[in-house]
């Protein structure tokens, strides 16, 4: 969910070493890791039928829009797909709704 209270749907696949690794090369050496991390995201976030949901054009504007809370909720979302950064909730069984389909790269 995001700080304004809507809440946006996506589906990946968990991050692969690999695929970090591209994402961070595609990135450019003098990348911070929030640069790294939006990389990774555009890189992941596909729609429902496995399509892309941004493309590197989207770049600036995710960084600029993109709040830090939420870019740290979907990292750990897609490096570990079972916890969803929320310690407080109880553990629920059923796949988190931003991450609860997934698609292959």
């Amino acid at each position: 969910m995001c700080p304004d209270g809507t809440e946006f749907e996506y589906w990946a696949t968990p991050l692969t070493i690999a695929q970090r690794a591209r994402a961070e090369k595609i990135a450019g050496p003098k990348a911070d890791e929030v640069d790294q991390a939006v990389h990774i995201f555009i890189a992941k976030a596909k729609e429902e039928d496995g399509t892309a949901m941004f493309t590197v054009a989207d770049f600036q504007e995710l960084r600029r829009e993109l709040p830090q809370s939420v870019l740290g909720k979907l990292m750990v979302q897609l490096v570990n797909p079972d916890m969803d950064g929320d310690e407080d909730e109880d553990l629920d069984p059923k796949p988190l709704a931003s991450s609860s389909k997934k698609t292959k790269d």
